[in-house]
């Protein structure tokens, strides 16, 4: 029982790491500044998107064959 609570813990742990820089990107383009040039651009969706992507990918690759994490 406690090696299930082990992986079950191990996983939400992967799942929190590579969402933690959406959560952080969400946060920061969530305050609705007027001087924010990004929010004011035509490809400002797809970029975000791009952006949290490659984020995800490199922590991902870090995690995996870097540090043997996941």
């Amino acid at each position: 029982r406690a090696k299930h609570k082990d992986d079950v813990l191990y996983i939400m742990s992967i799942c929190a790491t590579l969402f933690l820089p959406g959560t952080f990107m969400t946060g920061l383009y969530g305050m609705n500044f007027d001087n924010m040039p990004e929010l004011h651009t035509e490809y400002g969706y797809f970029v975000w998107w791009a952006v949290f992507l490659m984020i995800v990918t490199t922590l991902f690759t870090f995690l995996r064959f870097v540090k043997q994490w996941i």
